[in-house]
């Protein structure tokens, strides 16, 4: 059948056929009181499908689910209110980081009213929410819903790759953390644009969520705030144990993100940072490992160790503080239940015998170590060594953006560090703009509420004791003498180059 053809079935009529998959056709059509969605079964398993989706949704009556108007009882289809909107990915692109959040918040209280209901979605994605003109949400597919740790029948996976937990992805019981697992990775995508594991080859989406972890997303989206990026990471993190929740918490966690300061992105040395992830993956099971990364001071080596550190604390290892290195040092590492990271400083004979004996012993310790030259005897062990690559000149055009500035400087500012991590961070953080001298009280007021980064126009509206437009009417000349910039996609203002 056309998808243009009218289809006559129950007392709807179907005038266009919008998409289909394995839950069904859903098409455009009329009833007695107006358009609904129609979901339409092509088979018997469809059928069975349709009747649990039509159960589940007569269970739910939030703003953020799609509401049940109809169905069948024999499961041959269900209607549903229309949603006029863009599915999530295509309304994300080029969206404010505060709306995106709005949106992340919003979703947050859905699942949490699923979860109430003793329900887990499972299969949480753009293509199953659309976004209306109001920015409101809504989760349109509810064909994977089951009770809260129902097992996957047949025990084969259901679910999409890119958004599913690693739980789900090992066919094993899905409990709530799935959802929160999947709105993390749902709002990497409208922040970045991408999956959390970018790759070629679809098919590695089904292992890599289990062998190594996302990059930030401040690394792809400079400007995200700090507390977003780490939100996002944790709810990303490999143990369902180490994720925030529940999701009825997360709505208010999503929002106060938007209160802390952008985060440092971490940008280029991509291939050191993923064999990072990857160690700290490994560690979780108890594999020993030393990672010896050595360079001249300023390469980037205390970026990668502590962005390493960051990763493994969310994963929920225990990182020891090496100041004391003598023997009760030795005897913790040997000792505790936990695996635990350690950064060493490689430059100390007694900071390499430790990593000696971590390798020798076979600890469950992963160990960091900063040094100037490569070890020779843990490289006899079986250490990983790295020199950290200097940063390439789109690198720095991130980094540009991040500090507010022009990223079409990024070729000035590559001839004038090399690309030296330490050199290029120097010479951001020293530049200053230089202030008028002839600004009234209002433009202070705003310039000094924007010196530590971006602050939203609605926070800066507050503070002034202004409306938003009057806000905007203060910028203006700001704006156009470059003292100040906007961000967020025009959401926030902040100095041109905050130090």
């Amino acid at each position: 059948m056309s998808a243009t053809t009218p289809l006559e079935i129950g007392p709807y009529v179907g005038r266009r056929q919008l998409g289909g998959g394995a839950g069904g056709e859903v098409w455009l059509a009329d009833g007695a009181d107006g358009p609904v969605a129609l979901k339409v079964a092509r088979s018997v398993s469809q059928r069975e499908v349709l009747r649990s989706e039509a159960a589940t949704m007569s269970r739910l009556s939030h703003r953020n689910v799609v509401r049940l108007i109809d169905s069948d009882d024999a499961g041959a289809w269900l209607a549903m209110e229309l949603i006029n909107g863009a599915s999530l990915d295509v309304w994300a692109r080029g969206r404010a980081v505060s709306s995106i959040v709005d949106v992340a918040a919003e979703l947050a209280d859905a699942i949490a009213h699923l979860h109430d209901c003793g329900l887990v979605h499972g299969d949480l994605k753009p293509q199953n929410v659309l976004v209306d003109r109001d920015g409101r949400p809504t989760l349109i597919d509810l064909g994977l819903t089951q009770h809260t740790a129902q097992r996957i029948a047949g025990g084969n996976f259901q679910g999409t790759y890119g958004y599913a937990a690693p739980e789900l992805l090992k066919q094993g019981e899905r409990g709530h953390t799935v959802d929160l697992y999947a709105l993390g990775a749902v709002t990497y995508h409208m922040l970045t644009g991408r999956l959390p594991f970018t790759t070629r080859d679809p098919a590695a989406l089904a292992w890599l969520p289990m062998t190594t972890l996302p990059e930030p997303p401040s690394s792809r989206r400079p400007r995200t705030p700090a507390a977003l990026d780490d939100l996002v990471l944790r709810l990303l993190a490999r143990d369902a144990s180490q994720r925030p929740g529940p999701a009825s918490a997360l709505a208010e966690a999503f929002r106060d993100t938007l209160r802390s300061s952008p985060a440092s992105p971490v940008v280029g040395m991509r291939k050191e940072r993923e064999v990072l992830r990857r160690a700290v993956v490994a560690a979780t099971s108890g594999t020993p490992g030393v990672v010896v990364l050595h360079g001249p001071r300023g390469s980037g080596r205390r970026t990668l160790i502590r962005e390493c550190v960051q990763h493994a604390r969310r994963e929920g290892l225990a990182v020891v503080d090496s100041a004391e290195t003598g023997k009760s040092f030795m005897q913790t590492l040997r000792s505790s239940p936990d695996v635990l990271v350690v950064p060493l400083d490689g430059n100390r004979k007694i900071s390499v015998r430790v990593a000696e004996k971590i390798l020798r012993e076979a600890l469950p310790v992963l160990a960091l170590l900063r040094a100037d030259q490569p070890v020779l005897s843990l490289q006899r062990l079986g250490a990983r060594h790295m020199v950290p690559p200097p940063l390439r000149q789109r690198d720095l055009a991130l980094l540009l953006h991040a500090y507010v500035q022009e990223p079409s400087r990024a070729g000035e500012l590559h001839e004038a560090t090399r690309g030296l991590p330490s050199a290029v961070r120097a010479h951001l953080r020293t530049r200053r703009v230089d202030v008028p001298q002839d600004l009234d009280a209002a433009e202070r007021e705003l310039l000094t509420a924007t010196t530590s980064g971006p602050v939203r126009i609605s926070v800066l509206a507050t503070l002034m004791g202004l409306s938003e437009h009057g806000v905007v009417d203060v910028a203006e000349s700001l704006l156009d003498r470059g003292v100040l910039v906007e961000a967020d996609e025009g959401a926030a203002f902040a100095m041109a180059s905050p130090i």
